[in-house]
């Protein structure tokens, strides 16, 4: 007798669970993934902070500039790209529920034109792996938990 009762809540428990919606499946939302490059030396950069706007969602890139959100609210979202050094970049993107978009980003310093080039005389770069090391070291301190 007791067994019976024992599997009848428990078949009512898996029927319940069953029939609500895991909060992934109940929510309309959609995804993001891209990469994120220096239009100035186009290198892949490593923990750009993308941002959707009016939410909570952040995330860092990897080491080769790659990043993924989800959870994003299905519908029209901001989202936004910083990183030390260089102009923050937004685009606005159509979420559709259940789907990816694929957004890249090319961040540049400001005032520079990517488009031109220029030619210099021979020279030496003495702070370069410094100046580097010490932007990233920016970087990662400013949104350290």
């Amino acid at each position: 007798m007791k067994r019976n009762k024992l599997l009848a809540a428990l078949a009512t428990m898996v029927g319940l669970s069953i029939g609500q919606p895991s909060s992934a499946q109940s929510a309309d939302t959609g995804s993001v993934e891209g990469r994120v490059r220096s239009a100035v030396t186009s290198r892949y950069l490593n923990n750009a902070r993308v941002t959707v706007a009016g939410t909570q969602i952040v995330a860092f890139t990897d080491a080769f500039g790659y990043y993924r959100i989800s959870g994003i609210p299905s519908g029209t979202a901001e989202v936004s790209v910083f990183f030390s050094g260089l102009v923050p970049q937004r685009a606005e993107l159509s979420i559709k529920s259940g789907q990816s978009v694929q957004r890249d980003f090319s961040l540049s310093v400001e005032g520079a034109q990517v488009s031109e080039t220029t030619e210099l005389d021979t020279f030496v770069v003495a702070a370069s792996r410094e100046m580097t090391g010490r932007t990233i070291a920016i970087n990662e301190q400013r949104f350290a938990p």
